[in-house]
């Protein structure tokens, strides 16, 4: 799903469809890291921190793919270096 987002526009004909996948599994892995945290604190080094970082990864892709769409979508030929 990450290396769909991080692929030019131009080449995703439903971007739209890896991008909500990317920002649920985002909300999905923070909330199960924090819930983690908050039931096992200390006890557990390995899994609510892998979660929680899972969910902070999947939403700066997600973050970083809307970016994208919007710099290099239709009508925004102004943003467009012409020779």
């Amino acid at each position: 799903m990450a290396l769909t987002l991080l692929t030019p526009p131009a080449e995703t004909v439903r971007r739209w469809v890896p991008r909500t996948a990317a920002w649920i599994a985002c909300g999905l892995l923070s909330l199960r890291g924090v819930a983690g945290m908050l039931v096992d604190g200390t006890s557990d080094p390995v899994w609510w921190p892998a979660f929680l970082l899972g969910g902070i990864l999947f939403g700066g892709v997600a973050w970083f793919a809307s970016g994208n769409r919007r710099a290099e979508g239709p009508g925004r030929k102004d943003l467009q270096r012409i020779p």
